[in-house]
């Protein structure tokens, strides 16, 4: 549903009718006009702007729903303007000084708030999430054999082979003052052999003297482990598919220091961190004041996101809103807490129940939950699962290296 609207002044006329059928606190005739707010500023789910056939101003989101449906409800007319740039706080102000009486908008019910205002009945919960733009996936690479050891391990291991097999031939070609009695072992022998057990296989050529065994049985034992660690990794590189993160929890957020991230400073998120008993809390907002991370709307937070390296808090509908229409956009780790949108009204308002009534009645009759899943579902959108490790076969791209060294083996 569609709302034209003057983007100057936001007021909805409020009068119910004679006889209102939804309960004994809207039997009563209102003949006053309540004057009702919603901020236009977002492009969520919530309310966002958009040109008409006539090229006018029109805006839609689920609020517009939220109102629209609790008229039908509650019975009472309204009409409708909206006001741009005005902040959560001056609402929350205008209503404490009797300038307004209704405020339609994802208000987070916390206690600031409640200590200046009164809320109704809570339309949707929520929490406070992590956003993050999730990292490439690993490149295609056909020597990824090679990968579950570093280059300097693969050097060592080529100088550990080339330094025994050299030990062991000068041993057997220079026993006790210059014996002969391994006279039969080569150079290219003692590699071969040193080279075979590397490999798992066996060799014609034994040791004989005592010093050669015993360097060639530490040997074996090295080998063993070494081929045990590579088997090992080797699993793990090539059999699982993860979009790896950077961190994983809150706590790793915060015990790096390459990822900045931040909030919106003036929302109730900034707030929670603010005044938190929990210390890691305490420094997430102290870590963010220090950088100076804070960000003047959630919107200007998740441009930041989309450009990579920067973490963002915000609140679960918009979280989940974004990462459903962005592949590459993830929520790190749980939620923090749990909170509630709930429509704010003037302190002592007379109109409370009759609101309260009417959001009952819409969470009972399923509607709000039809509007969300109206607002923040995505047709035809699918992501690949972003949280969890996936097995997959091995193709090409992970193992065709051991291919390419065949066949340069076969030329050689």
């Amino acid at each position: 549903m569609n709302y034209l609207v003057n983007i100057t002044l936001l007021i909805v006329t409020f009068k119910c009718f004679s006889f209102c059928t939804t309960g004994k606190y809207l039997n009563k005739e209102i003949k006053e006009v309540l004057r009702v707010s919603i901020p236009a500023s977002g492009d969520g789910p919530f309310y966002r702007k958009k040109k008409n056939y006539e090229g006018k101003d029109q805006y839609e989101g689920y609020l517009l729903d939220l109102l629209e449906e609790l008229s039908r409800i509650v019975k009472f007319n309204y009409t409708l303007t909206m006001q741009e740039g005005t902040s959560y706080r001056m609402l929350v102000h205008k209503l404490d000084q009797k300038e307004i009486d209704l405020v339609v908008a994802d208000l987070t019910l916390n206690d600031e708030r409640v200590n200046i205002i009164d809320f109704s009945t809570p339309f949707m919960n929520l929490g406070i999430g992590i956003i993050f733009k999730q990292e490439s996936e690993r490149k295609t690479d056909y020597f990824s054999f090679l990968a579950p050891f570093s280059t300097t391990i693969w050097i060592y291991i080529l100088s550990a082979y080339a330094g025994v097999s050299l030990l062991l031939y000068s041993i057997s070609r220079n026993l006790e003052g210059g014996s002969t009695s391994d006279e039969h072992v080569s150079v290219v022998s003692t590699f071969w052999g040193t080279l075979s057990s590397l490999l798992g296989h066996g060799t014609e050529v034994m040791p004989r003297s005592l010093s050669s065994r015993l360097l060639t049985c530490i040997w074996w034992v090295f080998t063993l482990l070494l081929v045990s660690f590579y088997t090992a990794n080797l699993a793990a590189f090539l059999t699982v598919e993860r979009m790896e993160s950077s961190f994983e929890t809150l706590e790793d957020l915060q015990a790096q220091d390459t990822i900045d991230y931040g909030s919106f400073v003036n929302g109730s998120t900034a707030a929670f961190f603010r005044d938190s008993e929990i210390s890691s809390y305490r420094n997430i907002w102290q870590n963010m004041v220090r950088d100076n991370t804070l960000v003047s709307s959630n919107n200007e937070g998740l441009d930041k996101v989309r450009k990579g390296g920067f973490a963002f808090f915000i609140e679960s509908p918009r979280l989940d809103y974004e990462v459903g229409r962005n592949c590459d956009l993830v929520q790190v780790g749980k939620l923090l807490n749990s909170r509630y949108y709930a429509i704010g009204l003037q302190p002592d308002s007379p109109y409370r129940r009759m609101v309260n009534v009417g959001i009952v009645k819409l969470e009972q009759e399923g509607i709000l939950q039809k509007f969300k899943e109206k607002w923040w579902k995505t047709p035809g959108q699918h992501c690949k699962d972003k949280n969890h490790a996936v097995s997959s076969t091995l193709d090409v791209e992970n193992i065709g290296g051991i291919f390419i060294l065949l066949g340069a083996g076969v030329v050689v």
